[in-house]
Order: structure tokens, then sequence, then C-alpha cells
């Protein structure tokens, strides 16, 4: 049978909370991923037929017989855990104040723990990618800051736990935030407890736009309160990131970081996170 004709719009206005069964799952995903109707990746070609002999249906095109996935291109591909569970996933990420760990994740929605983490995992990497691909534009400013596990309090020494990072945001013409990032520095940019020029630089090159202007940068300088008032965004993503997760090791923490920023910058564009962060995990420019 052909595609039928729906209220695309009426579908996306939907609550999260509307999100309980699999039908009005499959047919949130079907809206998010062809808001205007069904498009052939093939030949863009607008009218297919449903086969639904499958868990999710199979969408065959009428012109060039190409069979798309509801699931293809977006972070639930080749996964055989219900959308149910993957939207309710999505739902607890985009929870402003705690996000969700994956042991916290399984147990809610009785998942083993491996299966939850990989979830999550893929969430937060779609989230991290849409992040980096929109670099800070307008007057920027950055100051430099640490993490470490909550068990260990950085200082002027080098500590093997502790991780450097520079805070960037756009400011609006009242010198308010109005998007923020937050880069991990390598080691080879920063000496002691300085940080090198070449730390500025490459943030400027890979978070900031090439006609944005640096503002203010007070790296290894005195902040004063006003400006550290004004980028407490690395003070927010500890708290967060410690009584959710107790804490962050060096090799997923510019994920999660990201993660913490994507969420900061949908609520500063007022823009709704759930339906967003949906929006961003079946983009296929920002699926691994």
């Amino acid at each position: 049978m052909l595609v039928s004709q729906v209220n695309y719009e009426q579908i996306l206005s939907a609550g999260e909370h509307e999100l309980v069964s699999e039908e009005a799952c499959a047919a949130y995903l079907f809206a998010l991923k062809w808001p205007h109707g069904f498009v052939c990746p093939e030949c863009r070609h607008c009218k297919a037929y449903t086969i639904a002999t499958r868990r999710l249906p199979l969408f065959e095109c009428v012109k060039c017989s190409f069979q798309a996935s509801l699931t293809s291109g977006t972070i639930m591909e080749r996964s055989r855990t219900p959308l149910v569970k993957w939207f309710a996933a999505i739902r607890f990420m985009s929870s402003m104040d705690n996000g969700i760990s994956a042991l916290a994740l399984s147990r809610e929605l009785r998942l083993t723990y491996k299966t939850a983490w990989t979830m999550l995992h893929r969430i937060r990497t779609a989230m991290a990618s849409e992040e980096l691909d929109f670099p800070l534009e307008g007057e920027v400013a950055i100051h430099n800051d640490t993490y470490a596990s909550p068990w260990y309090h950085g200082s002027l020494s080098p500590h093997p736990r502790e991780s450097r990072v520079i805070v960037g945001a756009t400011l609006s013409k009242a010198g308010e935030p109005e998007r923020v990032t937050i880069q991990l520095v390598a080691r080879e940019h920063w000496n002691s407890w300085r940080f090198n020029r070449s730390a500025i630089r490459h943030f400027m090159e890979t978070r900031m736009d090439w006609k944005a202007r640096l503002v203010y940068s007070p790296i290894n300088f005195y902040a004063s309160p006003r400006h550290k008032k004004r980028l407490s965004v690395m003070k927010d993503a500890a708290r967060w990131l410690n009584n959710t997760f107790h804490g962050i090791g060096k090799k997923y923490l510019q994920s999660y970081l990201l993660e913490f920023c994507c969420r900061v910058n949908l609520s500063l564009a007022g823009r709704p996170a759930f339906h967003t962060i949906s929006q961003i995990c079946t983009d296929s420019r920002t699926v691994a």
C-alpha cells in the first residue's frame, strides 16, 4: 500500500509523554525523518509503498524500488531495542538538571547495562557532533578552567586526574551568553599551570567562526567576579558530571562536556530540548 498522507505537524507537536506505544514512536520518527512526506534517499521520488511485514515498516520507492528503513541513518539503526525505549532515553537525556547515567537508565527501562550505555553513547555522540558543527560567532569571551574528579580539587600544580579546559561564549549586546562551548585542552598546549598561546589559537581555529571576534580572554590571568559569573558554565558542568556520574575520566570527558553544552544552548535559544535532540538523533549528518 502507498504511504498514507498524514498531518506531520500534528505528529511532531505531540508531547514527549504521548510516545507510549511503538506505533506512536514509529509515526513520530517518520515525521522527524521526512517532515514533508517520504523522500527516496536514492532518486528523491516522493511516493513509496509500505512493507509492513517486519517489526518496523520498510518503505519501497515507487520509482526505483529502493527500500528505505525507518531507522536507517539514525542512532537507532541496527538496534533491536524498541523505539519506545529509545525515545524514553532521549527524554531522560533532555533533562536540563541531571540527565541520566547508564546504570540509572538500565534500571528505569529494564535494559542491560551494556545496552543502556550504548544508547546513551549514541545520543551523546550525536549531540556532540551537532555542537561541533556550530562554532561561536560574533563577539566571543573565553577563559581557562579545570575539571577533576569529585575527590580532587585543582591547584597550581598539575595532577594526573586534572583536565584543563577553555570555556567560551558568544556574547549578546548586553554581555550575556548566547551560546557556550567547552574545549578540553590537550597536554601539549599547557605547561605547569600556564596555557601556551597555541591553546588559544587552537580554540579559535576549531570552535570559533572565522568572522568571530575575541573580546575577552584572561587566559593565565586573574578573572574578575563579573566575568566569572558570565562564564560559570564549567562550574555547572562539573557539578552535573560529579553528581550524575560520580566523575568522568579523560577518555570520554569531551563528549560529556559537549552534551552539557548542547542542553545549555538549547535552553539559551528557547528551543524545546526533547524535540530538538530527537531531530539531532535522526539526522545522518550527526550520527556516527
